[in-house]
């Protein structure tokens, strides 16, 4: 990332598991799973929660650390992420490269990415 890019935000919602008026919740499937999306715009990019990834075997990428900014003023470490993550929603194929944080209650956090 450059010097002018904000860094990645998510959403408190996104991290507590509550729903509000910019998010909506979806269920996909990877692989063979279930996947639980929310679909939030107070995010600017794309999480899946590290132990889903690690449940489907993900091929991760370190990265340089990242600090993700909480929209509530706090902050997680991001040091991973999953390149050309590929999910299926209501028989739609999806890829994109998602950031692999802890903890998020849900499988999948989509921003506006």
């Amino acid at each position: 990332m450059n010097h002018s890019t904000p860094p990645p935000s998510i959403s408190l919602n996104a991290l507590e598991g509550i729903i509000g008026c910019h998010t909506l919740r979806v269920t996909g499937k990877a692989d063979k799973h279930p996947l639980y999306i929310l679909i939030n715009y107070g995010s600017t990019h794309n999480f899946i929660n590290n132990k889903f990834a690690n449940k489907l075997q993900c091929l991760v990428t370190p990265i340089r650390t990242l600090v993700v900014e909480i929209t509530n003023g706090g902050t997680i470490h991001c040091s991973t992420m999953c390149i050309n993550f590929r999910w299926r929603m209501q028989e739609v194929s999806f890829m994109t490269d998602v950031f692999i944080v802890d903890p998020i209650n849900y499988d999948m956090v989509l921003g506006i990415q």
